[in-house]
């Protein structure tokens, strides 16, 4: 560690230990992984991603077992996504998510509005959205 004249701090570090296990959750996501999950972050919910990658993924030695909500977050961050939205309009987009009828979703029941500025809109969701 040194202090710069500007009154910056540099700092040189190594954050594995010898005889230490490498554990895979705590292993950089490399672009492929990131953009795999950009394209699951783009059609499915979290939770939907999450049981999938951990289902797909069942050895411990993958990160992408130990995938967690906070990393689908900032995946969502860096790439500017809006999981589950296939329409920039949001009722067109729920239209959308309700017939593809995937049970993994969440979605349970939608009735659309009787016009565009809502009245009678009813949705059911199971997983909080």
């Amino acid at each position: 560690m040194w202090k710069k004249d500007n009154g910056t701090i540099s700092v040189k570090a190594c954050f594995g230990h010898l005889g230490h296990d490498i554990s895979a959750a705590l292993l950089r996501w490399s672009k492929e992984q990131e953009e795999f999950l950009k394209l699951m972050i783009e059609e499915f919910s979290f939770d939907y991603v999450i049981k999938h990658l951990r289902k797909t993924y069942s050895s411990r030695e993958s990160k992408s077992f130990y995938t967690t909500s906070q990393d689908l977050n900032n995946v969502m961050r860096k790439f500017n996504l809006c999981p589950g939205l296939r329409d920039k309009d949001d009722l067109t987009s729920s239209s959308k998510r309700a017939s593809e009828n995937n049970p993994e979703d969440g979605i349970r029941f939608l009735r659309m509005p009787t016009d565009s500025s809502g009245p009678h809109l009813a949705m059911g969701s199971s997983s909080g959205y």
